[in-house]
């Protein structure tokens, strides 16, 4: 029994207060207006994209789109915080050939087909031929509504904006939609598909007595095409989708950025830009 250790109250009670981690307080000021546009947000997170009201982004495009499905954050750099986006040289020679494509069609400026599109020469040069029959129209602003209906490019109810290179209205029933790329098809079927079946989609909707309309992706530099034709039944089976789509990037208020190697090594906002010390993305990918 004396072999026993025996309870003693004032060693129990220092151990207690060794043992305690002190008690520490937030001093953080309560912030009314903050937690009400955290609880807005919250509930604009959980509702039907399409019965949500529009968000910080309220117009869109189907490149603003293809970003946005990436990586929401890249298009809240761009738009929100207005962070540079500078076109690389590639989209700059995009640019100038999508001009010569319109002058030349148009009938500005020479005769001859520009030598960037002579893959094309007598595609480009039976355009030029029926431009003053009113049956093509080029680099076309088109515009709409979140109802989808026609609407100006900067009026106050524009929903989603696209720019047509060149629609050849070949029959009362049929049209032909085409779009210049200055890149290459192999590796860009699914994205370049998906933009051809949007104009596909908007030709119907803008020329209700449309029954066919086909897209040609015109690749200018390797003289290669990609065609798809669709009826007005066909192509409108996918017009829920690109809706909730669209809506999903308009109404979203939770921009969360989603690094990965191939998205942020051509995202701008993973390099340094003019007129700032660090690239404006702190969640870009870094390869160690």
């Amino acid at each position: 029994m004396d072999d026993l250790p025996t309870f003693d109250p004032k060693k129990h009670q220092m151990a207690s207060k060794n043992t305690h981690a002190p008690l520490e307080f937030n001093n953080t000021v309560f912030d009314p207006k903050a937690a009400r546009e955290s609880a807005r947000r919250e509930r604009m997170t959980r509702l039907d994209p399409l019965d949500a009201p529009l968000g910080l982004i309220p117009t869109t495009s189907f490149s603003s789109l293809s970003n946005f499905e990436q990586c929401p954050y890249h298009v809240y750099l761009s738009k929100v915080e207005k962070c540079p986006d500078v076109s690389g040289p590639a989209a700059l020679r995009g640019t100038e050939i999508h001009d010569k494509a319109e002058n030349f069609i148009k009938g500005e400026g020479t005769d001859d087909v520009p030598k960037e599109l002579l893959k094309f020469e007598s595609l480009f040069s039976d355009l030029r031929a029926r431009y003053s029959d009113g049956q093509i129209h080029v680099e076309e602003d088109w515009a709409f509504t979140r109802d989808w209906e026609p609407t100006g490019w900067d009026n106050k109810n524009t929903w989603l904006r696209m720019k047509l290179d060149a629609l050849d209205l070949e029959s009362p029933t049929s049209a032909i939609v085409y779009d210049w790329k200055t890149g290459r098809k192999f590796g860009n079927e699914v994205k370049h598909g998906q933009q051809a079946l949007l104009y596909v989609i908007s030709t119907f909707i803008k020329w209700p007595e449309l029954e066919f309309v086909e897209a040609n992706m015109i690749y200018t530099d390797k003289g290669e095409v990609m065609k798809t034709a669709y009826s007005r039944d066909q192509a409108m089976l996918f017009f829920d989708r690109y809706n909730l789509r669209f809506n999903q990037a308009t109404t979203c208020v939770d921009f969360k950025p989603t690094p990965n190697a191939s998205s942020c090594k051509w995202c701008p906002h993973s390099k340094v830009q003019e007129g700032l010390d660090n690239p404006a993305c702190q969640w870009r990918y870094a390869p160690h």
